[in-house]
């Protein structure tokens, strides 16, 4: 990582995500990248790990380079980001893959 303060490594990804429109989803790769910060996806789960609910930040829609939810089945924010998700239009899988209906089937 560039040489910035924690402070502004968090304003970066945060304004990254506030920018992720309603029914969009990004990976954190994508997130990272676009906040300058290319090859730290794992930064970008550790902030919204710590910092997501206090900043209001729309967290569901931060999701695994395949298209899947990160977390495990048995983890309850995994049942509140799918509900989060289909609020906004997406169709998930038996496999957790997001896909936008009807124009796709979920596999």
């Amino acid at each position: 990582m560039q040489n910035w303060t924690q402070n502004e490594k968090l304003q970066a990804i945060s304004s990254v995500i506030r920018s992720i429109p309603y029914g969009e989803v990004s990976s954190y790769g994508k997130v990272a990248q676009q906040a300058g910060l290319p090859g730290h996806a794992r930064y970008v789960a550790y902030f919204l790990k710590h910092y997501a609910a206090q900043a209001n930040l729309p967290w569901h829609r931060i999701v695994k380079s395949n298209n899947t939810i990160a977390f495990p089945s048995c983890d309850p924010r995994h049942q509140e980001q799918i509900g989060l998700l289909r609020a906004e239009g997406w169709h998930i899988s038996d496999k957790n893959r997001l896909c936008k209906a009807p124009r796709q089937k979920c596999k």
